[in-house]
C-alpha cells in the first residue's frame, strides 16, 4: 500500500505540475547576427558600439551624429581638439559663411567621416537592415550635394545597391570626361575598374573593349580578377558568367576576411544591381538568399524600398539636413 501511494504522489506531482520549476528548457541554440561573423569583423563592429548608439532610433541617432560637439566629446570623453581645428579651418576656407552655417558644414563632414561604419554596425547589433539602407543612402546624399566634383568613384558599389543611379549617372559622365589618357598608361587597375564601371552606367559601348585587353595584363589582387569578370560577363549579356563570377567575387571576400566588408559588400550588391537594371535575366542564375559578405535581408530591404528614404523627416535636426537628404535641394550657400 505504502509503494501505491507514493506512486500516486509522483503520478499526482507531475499531473498537477509541482516539479515544474526543476524542469531546464533548452537553451536556443540560434546565434546572433554578430556571432555569425567572422572574428575580425566582430571585433570591428564591437569596436564601433559605444559610437553608433544602437539603443536609439534611426533620426535620433542622426540627431547625436549632427551634434558634432556632443557626439566627439562622448566618443573621445572630452570636448575635442580636432572638431576646434575643423572648425578653423572651415572659417578660414569660407570667409563668407555665417557661423552656423560653418556648424552645418561641419555636421556634414561629421556624417562623411562617421556614417558608414556606424551604420553597418547598427545593422549588425540591431539586426534591422533598414540601418544600412537608410544609412548608406543618407551618406550618399550628403556627399553628392557636399563633395561637389566626384574625385572619387569608389561609392558606385554603395550607390547602385540603393537605387542611387541618378547620382551613380552623374558620376559616371563627369568621370569618364576626365580621362585623358587614352592608351591608359597611366591608370592603375583600380583606375581601370572604376572606367569599366563608369563605361556600362553610361552606356559607353566603345570603350570597354580597350579596357578588357587593359586589365588583363599583369599581376593584380585575386578579388579585382574577379570583379573584372563580372563586369565583363554583364557587358556581354551572360546570366551564367555573371551568377558565377559574382559568386567568385564574393567567395574570394570570405577568404579576405575583411572587416566591413564581411558584413555587406556593396561592391557585390552593386555589381548585381548594375546587371539587374540592364536585364533582370542577367542576375536570374545568381543566389540572393546565401549568407555575408552577401546580406541577403539587405537585399530584400533595397527590393521593397526603391526610395530607401521615402517618409523620413528630419527637419527636427536641421532644415539644411532635409533640404539636402529629403528634398534633394541644397541650400544657396552650399552650391
Amino acid at each position: 500500500d505504502h509503494w501505491l501511494m507514493s506512486g500516486c504522489w509522483v503520478v499526482d506531482a507531475i499531473l498537477v505540475g509541482s516539479w515544474a520549476k526543476q524542469v531546464k528548457k533548452p537553451r536556443s541554440k540560434k546565434k546572433t547576427l554578430l556571432q555569425r561573423l567572422p572574428k575580425s569583423a566582430q571585433l570591428s563592429i564591437r569596436e564601433e558600439a559605444e559610437f553608433c548608439f544602437v539603443d536609439l532610433e534611426f533620426d535620433e541617432f542622426i540627431a547625436r551624429l549632427w551634434d558634432v560637439d556632443s557626439y566627439e566629446s562622448i566618443v573621445h570623453g572630452k570636448a575635442s581638439k580636432y572638431v576646434e581645428q575643423r572648425r578653423s579651418k572651415l572659417a578660414e576656407k569660407f570667409p563668407s559663411l555665417a557661423a552656423e552655417q560653418i556648424e552645418a558644414y561641419l555636421s556634414f563632414q561629421q556624417i562623411d567621416r562617421r556614417l558608414q561604419h556606424t551604420c553597418i554596425a547598427r545593422r549588425v547589433l540591431r539586426e534591422d537592415s533598414s540601418e544600412v539602407g537608410r544609412g548608406m543612402s543618407l551618406l550618399y546624399r550628403v556627399r553628392d550635394a557636399t563633395l561637389g566634383s566626384h574625385r572619387s568613384f569608389d561609392d558606385v558599389g554603395s550607390l547602385c545597391s540603393t537605387h542611387h543611379w541618378d547620382i551613380a549617372r552623374k558620376v559616371s559622365v563627369e568621370f569618364l570626361s576626365r580621362m585623358v589618357d587614352a592608351e591608359f598608361k597611366n591608370y592603375d587597375y583600380i583606375d581601370l575598374r572604376q572606367l569599366a564601371f563608369a563605361s556600362i552606367i553610361a552606356g559607353d559601348s566603345e570603350l570597354l573593349p580597350r579596357l578588357w585587353s587593359e586589365m588583363t595584363k599583369g599581376k593584380k589582387p585575386p578579388w579585382l580578377t574577379a570583379w573584372y569578370v563580372v563586369l565583363k560577363a554583364i557587358a556581354d549579356r551572360d546570366p551564367l558568367a555573371v551568377a558565377e563570377g559574382l559568386q567568385d567575387f564574393l567567395a574570394r571576400f570570405r577568404r579576405l576576411n575583411q572587416d566591413h566588408d564581411a558584413v555587406v559588400n556593396f561592391d557585390a550588391h552593386g555589381l548585381y544591381r548594375l546587371a539587374e537594371s540592364l536585364d533582370p535575366k542577367l542576375v536570374a542564375q545568381f543566389d540572393t538568399q546565401q549568407g555575408f559578405p552577401w546580406d541577403a535581408e539587405f537585399h530584400a530591404w533595397c527590393d521593397a524600398n526603391p526610395d530607401p528614404l521615402s517618409g523620413i523627416d528630419l527637419s527636427g535636426i536641421s532644415n539644411e539636413l532635409h533640404q539636402v537628404v529629403v528634398e534633394r535641394n541644397a541650400p544657396d550657400w552650399m552650391q
